[in-house]
């Protein structure tokens, strides 16, 4: 197990799982907004995770997080 989990650099991975979920929530907004009318306050609200869901994975993807890539 401890081989296994060396293998992968786990903030890394955390960040893009964290970024799959969170293209999933927008998705089912971008697909209910379709059928509705969404308002301002809720763009702004999807768009602010967005940007706070890129902005964690670019901090996971900077130089000297400590993974074997770096």
């Amino acid at each position: 197990m401890s081989r296994w989990l060396a293998r992968y650099e786990l903030v890394r991975t955390a960040a893009f799982w964290l970024a799959v979920s969170v293209l999933a929530l927008v998705a089912a907004f971008a697909f209910a907004s379709y059928y509705s009318k969404p308002t301002p306050g809720g763009i702004a609200s999807a768009a602010a995770l967005i940007v706070v869901t890129a902005a964690g994975l670019a901090y996971a993807w900077r130089a000297g997080v400590g993974g074997p890539a770096d």
